[in-house]
């Protein structure tokens, strides 16, 4: 797998800037808007040998669905020489998880199971489908089949999981 790195949203601390070099990263994907991770942190990845990629948006939902977009264009891995190889995606793989924006707790313990099915994880309010995420089932309703909400009704609502479905 790749290592994740969480950085503050000012600039890396001196631990992960260690850890780039030494983990041998030759590329680093920057999930985030620029609000979310400061545009100095690009620049402090790349002095220390890393090309740099940045996945972001707006706000969370929003970077959601872009990272589900680089998803579906192929998942990444590890090389031998620390950079990232892109797979084909598993045709199998015909639906999305749903969790909410504003906790991450759902998301993270959900990560796993969406990746070992090779499908994105979407987020929105606990009540109301996000826009980011309509829009995004609606373009890709082709592809997707079902949507599995992560967490308790109280994380995301029938009435999202509802339009979420509805969409797709």
């Amino acid at each position: 797998g790749l290592p994740i790195i969480l950085p503050p949203p000012g600039s890396p601390p001196p631990s992960p800037s260690s850890q780039i070099p030494g983990l041998g990263i030759h590329q680093a994907v920057v999930l985030g808007g620029t609000n979310a991770i400061s545009a100095g942190v690009e620049p402090s990845i790349q002095g220390l040998g890393a090309a740099t990629f940045r996945i972001g948006g707006a706000n969370r939902a929003e970077t959601a669905t872009k990272l589900a977009d680089f998803e579906l264009a192929g998942p990444a891995s590890a090389t031998a020489d620390g950079g990232l190889m892109f797979l084909l995606r598993h045709e199998g793989s015909t639906h999305a998880y749903l969790a909410r924006s504003d906790v991450f707790a759902d998301a993270l313990a959900g990560g796993p199971l969406a990746a070992s099915d090779l499908a994105p994880i979407l987020l929105t309010a606990s009540t109301t489908l996000s826009p980011e995420t309509a829009t995004w089932l609606k373009a890709n309703a082709a592809d997707i089949n079902y949507v599995t909400a992560l967490g308790l009704g109280v994380a995301v609502s029938q009435s999202v999981l509802d339009a979420a479905t509805v969409a797709v």
